[in-house]
Order: structure tokens, then C-alpha cells, then sequence
């Protein structure tokens, strides 16, 4: 346990340190900056590797390279994060002993469930064997017709290919998930002291709220923790990228410079999402336009600003999705694959009748699994899957309903008046969509990643804003 724990905190640091150089320029307290770096970095890691192993495998020399980048990050953060430090000298005692009592305990515990944690049937079946190809071999054209899901193309596990180099392999199978979680986990609690300290963010509401919805999740016995599931790669950036854009909506009216970071922090960010596991591409294209949409409402930028903010956030965007591109059609010869739409003739293209029935197996397994017959009438069909999803999942919608309309009642009062809204709309609207995507288009349970806790924590948000405002609440 003590090596994992350790493994975990030293992923969490060179993540961190590779997005340093872009998070700093936030203008953000450091422990935020800390998470956008965090944020940033995974996302760059992942767009790196998709680079470098067109031309040579992610092994060690890649996880070197990564440490060598991380390291410069965390040189060009020195200064201000030792002025932070120094001032938490005069924090008061007991809270520090609080706060980092509680951060240990978070890791230790998810440590621990990652150690007694099942393995998934994937993890067997194609993650561990695509791992040990991205380790051994640069990019192999033509893998997919060793196997289908070789060609699936889940960027982040070129992440955990070189993760996994060194003295420590076999270990990442225990620390991949561990560390996006954890990172999610630490900044809820920092979300909670924000707010017990009288934040009235609503980025800060909603990351607290995350809080306990990430350790539920990381202890469910039906999730498998351990691994490196892409599943819970997208709950992790959909929880993150949520509370990040009502930041950028609360924001709107800050400098230009650093709202031109957000915006390229957040269309980023979706990208890499798509590049981790398709069914991320509703909500990451409405995290993108909802980020676009902050930056042009806040102050009229110069058109210098707006060609410089908007070539940054398409630049980044196009260093994930063009090499994702590029290692579809090597992989299988398609453009976006399972997708046949667009086939390329290449040499070592799939042939067609292993390609073409993918995407609808994928589907049609998703909504009937191994218990109903394809082509079972829609209403016969709901009535059977609907009691067999998790008791919150079957609660959210109602519950999200009842507090968008508490919360529009409320908002009728003068003094609930005030408060943002635009934000949590924007996002409930995204999240609706997502939502609408996975049930039409694979409608299992692990494919909806953090959508239905999402659905009713954004109003719950909006509400204790509300409350907040009303004299009979302190």
C-alpha cells in the first residue's frame, strides 16, 4: 500500500507540473492553479503521446520525457508557490492539521479500494494486451484486424503505457484511475473549505457536492476501481470540466488575459475527452461552445485578443483531435472508428465485414446486454431497463426536475434574484444532451459516466445560491 500511495502522490506531481506553464497564467489562488494544472497536464500528456508513438513506442523514454517537462513546469512555478507556502505559516494550526488530515485520508482510502478492487472483464481482454503494444511498438497500421478493439483508439492509454515503464510495472494498474480520482477528490475537499469559509462560488458549490459522489463511486462494488478504464477517465473530466465552466461564467468580467486561458483550458479539455472514448463528444462539444460563448460575453476584447485567445484554444484543440485522426486511420484504416462512415483504402484497412457490425454490436449490447432479444419493442424494452439502473440513477431525473423548479420558484422572490444562472443553465443543458446521446445511442450504465449525478447537483447548486441570498439563512 505504501509503494501505491507513493506512485499515486508522484503521478499526481508530474501531471501537475506539465500543465503549470498554461494553468499559471489563470490568476488563480495556487491550490486551484494546482487543479487546472492538474487538468491541463493529464490532457497534454495525452496529446504528447499521441505524437510520439507515431514514431516510437511509450515506454520509459517517453515517461523520461514527460518528468523532464514536468520538472521545467514546477521550475517555472517556484517562486509563487513558495510565497504560498511560507504564507500558510500563519494559517492556524488546527486547520491545517484539518484539511491535510482529511487530503491524506481521501488518498489513503482510495489507495486501499484501488488494492481490493476486482478487475473488469476489459481490462483482460483488450486494455492490458493495447497497453503492452503501445509499450513495445510505435504505432502498428493495421492492428485492428488482430483484434476489433485494438482499434478503438483510447488515447489515454498511451498515458498508461508509459506510466507503467520502469521499476514499477505492473503498478499503474492500481494508480491510473487512482490519481484522476484522487485529484477529483482533493479538490472537492478544497471546494468545501472554500465554501465553509463563505465562498460563494459556484464552481466551489459544486466541487464540494463531488466530493462525496467521487468516493461513492470509487466504493461501489459494481465499479471496478483498479484498471484503467476509460469510463472513469470521462467521469473525471466531465465532473472537472462542469465546475470549471461555472467558473468561466462567474469570471466573465475578469481580465482578458486570463479568461482567454480558461477558454482554451475548457475546449482543450473537451478535446481530449473525445480523444479518450467517443461517447464524451455531445457533452465535450457543448463544453466547448458554452466556453466559447463566456469569452464573448465578457468585455469586448481587442481583435488582437480575440485572433490570439481563439488561435490558442483551436491550436490546442487541433494538437489532440488531428494525431487522434491520424491513429484511427492507421489503426483501421477508418476515420472514426467503429464508425464506417468513413472509410479509408488503405492497405491494412479492416475489411468491411469486421468492421461495419461493430458500432451496432457496441449499441445493441449496451441497451439489451445478454438478456433481451434485438429488436424488442421500445415500451416492453424501458419497462424491463429501467428498475435494473442504480437506485440514483432512476432518482436523478425527478429530483433534478423538482429543484429546477424549486429553484425557478425561489427565483422569483427579489432578493434570489441576483444570483448567476446563466452558467448552471448553459450546463444543465449540456448535460441533458449527453444525456439524450448515451440513452439513444448505447444506453448502458458505465457509458453515462458522471451525467446523472450532474443532472441534479446543477440545480441543487443554483439553489443554495438562492438560499444563501434570503434573510432567515445565515
Amino acid at each position: 500500500m505504501i509503494t501505491v500511495f507513493i506512485l499515486v502522490t508522484a503521478c499526481l506531481a508530474l501531471l501537475t507540473g506539465l500543465g503549470l506553464p498554461l494553468a499559471r497564467r489563470l490568476d488563480q489562488p495556487v491550490p486551484e492553479t494546482l487543479f487546472a494544472a492538474f487538468l491541463a497536464g493529464w490532457g497534454l500528456a495525452i496529446a504528447g503521446l499521441q505524437i510520439w508513438h507515431l514514431a516510437l513506442p511509450a515506454n520509459g523514454l517517453a515517461l523520461a520525457a514527460l518528468a523532464a517537462a514536468s520538472l521545467a513546469g514546477w521550475a517555472l512555478y517556484a517562486r509563487p508557490l513558495a510565497a504560498w507556502l511560507r504564507a500558510q505559516k500563519s494559517a492556524p494550526r488546527r486547520t491545517q492539521v484539518l484539511v491535510g488530515g482529511l487530503g491524506l485520508l481521501i488518498l489513503g482510502l482510495l489507495v486501499n479500494q484501488a488494492l481490493h478492487s476486482p478487475s473488469s472483464y476489459d481490462h483482460g481482454l483488450y486494455h492490458l494486451p493495447m497497453v503492452r503494444w503501445l509499450q513495445a511498438y510505435r504505432i502498428v497500421p493495421g492492428l485492428g484486424n488482430l483484434h476489433h478493439r485494438f482499434a478503438f483508439n483510447n488515447a489515454s492509454f498511451l498515458l498508461v503505457a508509459a506510466l507503467d515503464s520502469g521499476p514499477w510495472r505492473g503498478l499503474t494498474y492500481y494508480t491510473a484511475t487512482t490519481a484522476i480520482y484522487a485529484a477529483l477528490a482533493l479538490r472537492g475537499l478544497l471546494g468545501a473549505y472554500r465554501a465553509a469559509r463563505g465562498s460563494r462560488s459556484q464552481r466551489e458549490a459544486l466541487y464540494a457536492l463531488l466530493l462525496p459522489v467521487t468516493l461513492w463511486m470509487a466504493f461501489r462494488p459494481e465499479f471496478e476501481f483498479a484498471g484503467y478504464s476509460t469510463d472513469a477517465a470521462v467521469f473525471f473530466l466531465q465532473a472537472a470540466l462542469a465546475a470549471e465552466l461555472l467558473h468561466a461564467f462567474e469570471a466573465a468580467d475578469r481580465p482578458r488575459p486570463s479568461r482567454a486561458v480558461t477558454l482554451a483550458l475548457l475546449v482543450f479539455s473537451a478535446a481530449v475527452g473525445l480523444a479518450v472514448k467517443a461517447s464524451f463528444a455531445v457533452f465535450g462539444l457543448g463544453m466547448g461552445l458554452a466556453a466559447l460563448w463566456t469569452w464573448a460575453g465578457g468585455p469586448r476584447p481587442t481583435r488582437r485578443e480575440a485572433v490570439s485567445a481563439l488561435s490558442r484554444a483551436v491550436t490546442l484543440a487541433l494538437l489532440v483531435l488531428v494525431p487522434w485522426l491520424a491513429r484511427h486511420a492507421l489503426l483501421s484504416g477508418y476515420l472514426l472508428y467503429p464508425l464506417t462512415t468513413f472509410r479509408l483504402e488503405l492497405p491494412w484497412m479492416m475489411p468491411a465485414a469486421m468492421a461495419d457490425p461493430i458500432a451496432g454490436v457496441i449499441s445493441e449490447w449496451a441497451r439489451h446486454g445478454y438478456h433481451m432479444p434485438v429488436g424488442t419493442p421500445f415500451q416492453e424494452w424501458f419497462v424491463w431497463w429501467l428498475p435494473r439502473q442504480m437506485i440514483e440513477f432512476r432518482q436523478s431525473v425527478p429530483l433534478a426536475a423538482g429543484l429546477l423548479l424549486l429553484s425557478l420558484v425561489l427565483g422569483r422572490l427579489p432578493k434570489a434574484r441576483g444570483i448567476q444562472r446563466r452558467g448552471p443553465l448553459a450546463l444543465l443543458i449540456i448535460t441533458a444532451a449527453g444525456l439524450a446521446f448515451w440513452f439513444t445511442a448505447a444506453p448502458s450504465l458505465r457509458f453515462s459516466a458522471a451525467l446523472p449525478w450532474l443532472l441534479p447537483l446543477i440545480p441543487l447548486v443554483m439553489l443554495v445560491d438562492q438560499l444563501r441570498e434570503l434573510e432567515w439563512l445565515p
